[in-house]
């Protein structure tokens, strides 16, 4: 029963803005072999409200590399890269993390948004393809593939004018 006080004490912290003493709760279970994501994803959300945002980062990486079906972490991390302004650094990321997790379609979907955002259209129809190999009733991912500027068609070659 520790776990589940701790859990409620560490959420209480958050939700009333000790958000200090909910990454040291967080913090604490994880370091005493806590296995629960929850925890990484609460001392994430502190870390954010500390405006720490490479300890958020880290925080829900390890949450991505477990469970790498997480949309709302990976929505987390978009939202730090897109509030720094880095989109270069949110391409990096879901470069890894879909490395590291090649048969997850969340990540490789998150991917494609990064690349999209920096107008690599190609990069973006391969990691939505990607996605879609791993999980074809992911709608996010077709949807975005079929708005894909030049879908639905090869891309043009120089040749295929002549």
């Amino acid at each position: 029963g520790h776990h589940i006080r701790v859990d409620f004490l560490a959420a209480r912290f958050l939700d009333s803005g000790a958000f200090d003493r909910a990454a040291r709760y967080y913090q604490r279970a994880i370091n005493t072999g806590s296995l629960d994501l929850a925890h990484h994803v609460g001392l994430g959300r502190a870390r954010e409200a500390q405006n720490d945002p490479e300890g958020a980062l880290d925080a829900y990486r390890h949450v991505m590399l477990n469970a790498p079906e997480s949309p709302a972490t990976a929505g987390r991390i978009d939202a730090i890269y897109l509030g720094r302004d880095d989109a270069d650094g949110r391409v990096r990321e879901w470069q890894t993390l879909s490395t590291g997790q090649p048969g997850a379609a969340i990540p490789h979907l998150h991917l494609g948004m990064a690349y999209e955002q920096t107008g690599n259209f190609d990069g973006a129809r391969n990691a939505y393809q990607q996605a879609l190999r791993n999980n074809p009733r992911l709608k996010d991912a077709q949807i975005r593939f079929d708005a894909l500027p030049g879908s639905g068609q090869a891309p043009e070659q120089p040749s295929s004018r002549l």
